[in-house]
């Protein structure tokens, strides 16, 4: 049985309660399961030997969750693959929350240049401000900069 690092179980609990019919493990056979079911069985159940067969079944049935078998398995027993692995996802999350912060800025600018066209149409601040979303505050300050 895989035995998932603290870090990990948190992760495969918060995704295990993500998907229907994890909190249930005999509800249907496995062969009658949807995919998001076995994901929530498997990570609900991966580390626990006594539903190992349930497990093994799931496993053997989706290439993705072997897959993901595989990873759990060789992070779980290697302690520089869990460096690895600790690293790449504090990347990840770092490149995520950059990408995330520059799109928001990029909508905001775009709400800006839009606000300023629909200026010179003499529409009013609320008209302007249900097109844009941008607060009232947000174009009067506009307005008082040109």
């Amino acid at each position: 049985m895989v035995q998932l690092p603290k870090k990990q179980k948190e992760l495969a609990g918060l995704l295990a309660s993500e998907c229907n019919g994890a909190g249930d493990i005999m509800p249907k056979t496995v062969s009658e399961m949807t995919g998001r079911e076995m994901w929530g069985i498997y990570f609900s159940y991966a580390d626990k030997p006594e539903h190992s067969d349930v497990v093994n079944d799931i496993v053997n049935r989706r290439e993705a969750i072997k897959v993901a078998d595989a990873v759990l398995r060789s992070i779980s027993t290697d302690p520089d693959m869990r460096a690895k692995y600790r690293s790449r996802m504090k990347f990840q999350t770092d490149l995520n929350t950059t990408m995330a912060i520059r799109e928001d800025q990029a909508s905001h600018n775009r709400a800006n240049m839009i606000a300023r066209n629909l200026f010179a149409l003499n529409l009013s601040n609320a008209d302007i401000a249900k097109a844009t979303d941008l607060t009232l505050d947000e174009i009067k300050r506009l307005r008082d900069g040109e």
